[in-house]
């Protein structure tokens, strides 16, 4: 969010947990039957990571990395500010 409401990025521990209660309350369907209606409505979900290490020159470069120094303007969509 980024109304200024409050937030967790805990999706693994306790709220996951609770989430799930919620499907199961809300809808009467079991996460796992729920999931699998959404991904057959809008395709798996798919994640990829690619872990690039930095070495320490490159570490010092990002160390002094200043508003300036980015040209970019958007963010995966986003812009950045």
């Amino acid at each position: 969010r980024k109304d200024g409401t409050p937030w967790s990025t805990d999706k693994d521990g306790i709220l996951l947990c609770l989430l799930a209660a919620e499907i199961t309350a809300v809808t009467g369907k079991n996460p796992q039957d729920y999931y699998e209606e959404l991904a057959a409505k809008h395709g798996e979900s798919k994640y990829n990571r690619i872990q690039a290490v930095a070495n320490g020159p490159q570490k010092d470069v990002l160390k002094k990395l200043s508003p300036e120094m980015v040209a970019a303007e958007t963010l995966a969509g986003d812009p950045i500010t």
